[in-house]
């Protein structure tokens, strides 16, 4: 082997070139591992060297000054800091490729790309590596959807309502997949195990629960008139006998009114979407000196049809009625049935007496019933005593009768209507000496066509027309 800087030949076993004194620039060929042993061995020879016993007397010349030179590194050292460098480029893309960032706008990407498959393997991998946050279950639903794997994607959701992290995806994601089926008994199922009031708010009208009312259940020293709250699209029924209601139970229209005693409200919701809330019970124990205004049935305007004018009447009173504008009192008419409409305009006022005589507030309802009609009154009574002439129940239209000074007048009372059609009411009275004796025997006639029937009538104001 030569010198590098003068091309000598090297002597075996010396550090520095005998002619021109440059260290020898030698590079082993040696593994890494002993590669500090050998440097320590090279350290020792060169101590050696300086020593050596051939020569006491011998003086090396000085070397020239050398020049400060760079040194080339060792070819395992090259190599391991390349080794080094390749593992933490690759360990940088390794983490960048699969970081969430990395990874979402890749599905975002195949979505674009309309490749449904690709976007839900990538979720499927973010769900498993985030599996309490049900924002990647809901991105992979959603994905599933597009592959019209509707199952698997609401069972996804379904897993995801219960997670710690964004749960209300899982409910908004439920909730429209279900509305979009149209499955309202499931939504309200939902909705009643959610825990997000505002998605309650938001779908209020599938949470089939009873309207809240103004007096919760307890003991009150005054009547009630139960509201619920508005607001709500579909329907309440309710009973008061303690009977679960359905659809064939009353509906709430208005105000219920609670008077004295002790009284056990049940009531159901019908939503618009036809789910029905199971039954919620209030009960009421009510003790006060004031009765309840009487409950009017039929509210107050304009009718085209006779109809019936029905009170509702406390237990333990009695109610007492004008129509004539004055204030009623217990020498007033006593009402015990439902009151036909009157023709054209009327006002009633009703007033309830307790059995100590304590009086009600005064419950005022004014009417207008403004019917078609081809006859007037006095002409239906003429058609009404033509039909009595031909079935030999009087002479003449005088109302004359066989063997017998008197006669039968007939006399208007009011209107009334079935399916649709009104009829006039007449009442037969028997005159005679110039006494007038109602016979409880009424009859109806058309106001349309004239036709006249016998007429039945009850004490609940229905009535039975019977042809002559």
């Amino acid at each position: 082997m030569k010198c590098q800087k003068c091309g000598a030949e090297m002597v075996s076993g010396h550090l520095y070139c005998d002619i021109c004194g440059a260290e020898y620039q030698i590079v082993p060929d040696f593994e890494p591992e002993i590669e500090l042993s050998i440097a320590e061995s090279l350290s020792n020879i060169s101590e050696n060297i300086e020593n050596h016993t051939d020569h006491p007397t011998e003086e090396f010349p000085n070397p020239e000054p050398e020049q400060t030179k760079f040194k080339v590194p060792a070819f395992s050292t090259i190599f391991f800091l390349v080794l080094v460098c390749f593992v933490f480029i690759y360990a940088g893309y390794y983490k960048y490729t699969h970081s969430v960032e990395y990874r979402n706008t890749k599905a975002l990407e195949a979505v674009s790309n309309y490749d449904y498959y690709e976007a839900a393997q990538i979720y499927k991998s973010l769900r498993k590596d985030n599996s309490q946050d049900a924002y990647w279950y809901i991105k992979e639903a959603d994905t599933k959807l597009m592959l019209n794997k509707t199952t698997e994607a609401y069972n996804l959701a379904l897993l995801a309502i219960d997670l710690e992290e964004n749960s209300d995806m899982a409910y908004e994601f439920l909730l429209s997949f279900l509305e979009e089926q149209g499955n309202y008994i499931e939504m309200n199922q939902l909705l009643k195990n959610c825990g997000y009031p505002e998605i309650k708010e938001k779908y209020w009208e599938y949470l089939c629960e009873v309207p809240k009312l103004n007096y919760e259940s307890g003991s009150y020293d005054t009547s009630l008139e139960l509201i619920f709250e508005e607001g709500y699209e579909g329907n309440i029924y309710y009973t008061l006998d303690k009977t679960i209601p359905n659809k064939d139970s009353i509906k709430y229209e208005k105000p219920i009114q609670l008077g004295n005693g002790t009284h056990i409200l049940t009531v159901i919701y019908e939503t618009s979407f036809g789910s029905f809330s199971e039954p919620v019970v209030y009960e009421y124990q009510i003790d006060s000196l004031v009765p309840l205004a009487p409950l009017v049935t039929l509210d107050s305007g304009t009718y085209s049809y006779a109809e019936m004018i029905e009170v509702e009447i406390e237990q333990g009173t009695k109610v007492y009625y004008t129509t004539d504008l004055t204030q009623p009192t217990e020498q007033s008419m006593e009402y015990t049935s439902p009151i036909p409409m009157p023709l054209g305009e009327s006002q009633f006022k009703f007033i309830a007496y307790s059995s100590k005589g304590i009086a009600s507030k005064v419950t005022h309802k004014k009417y207008n019933l403004d019917i078609k009609v081809n006859i007037s009154a006095e002409d239906a009574a003429i058609f009404l005593m033509q039909e009595l002439i031909n079935a030999g129940h009087i002479l003449n239209f005088n109302g004359s009768i066989p063997d017998r000074y008197g006669v039968f007048h007939y006399f208007y009372k009011y209107t009334i209507s079935e399916a649709g059609k009104n009829y006039y009411v007449y009442e037969e009275h028997y005159l005679e000496n110039q006494i007038n004796n109602p016979l409880n025997q009424f009859y109806a006639v058309d106001v349309l066509t004239g036709n006249a029937y016998k007429l039945i009538l009850e004490n609940d104001g229905s009535f039975t027309r019977i042809e002559f």
